[in-house]
């Protein structure tokens, strides 16, 4: 390997690491969950939230057969049910 070959692969790198120290980092949480992503967040099976929670929140159809649902709706219905505790 040549000097100069050495001095571009040096330079590459650094051009490398500077751009990733300059970019921003980003971290968006959800604006939509999936079923399964709805259920974990609420500790539960997918069966479970589809019985329990699922009829009694709002839902965002995004296409035939894709129905999604609003981090905000789930801690609605968290803060809903510790108000007001189902009975037995």
């Amino acid at each position: 390997m040549t000097t100069s070959e050495r001095e571009l692969k040096v330079r590459e790198r650094r051009r490398v690491q500077v751009s990733a120290s300059i970019l921003p980092t980003l971290a968006l949480p959800p604006i939509l969950v999936t079923r399964e992503q709805a259920a974990t967040c609420l500790g539960m099976s997918p069966e479970s939230f589809d019985r329990h929670v699922r009829p009694t929140l709002a839902q965002v159809p995004v296409s035939p057969g894709l129905v999604l649902f609003r981090p905000e709706t789930l801690q609605k219905w968290v803060e809903d049910r510790e108000a007001h505790p189902p009975r037995d």
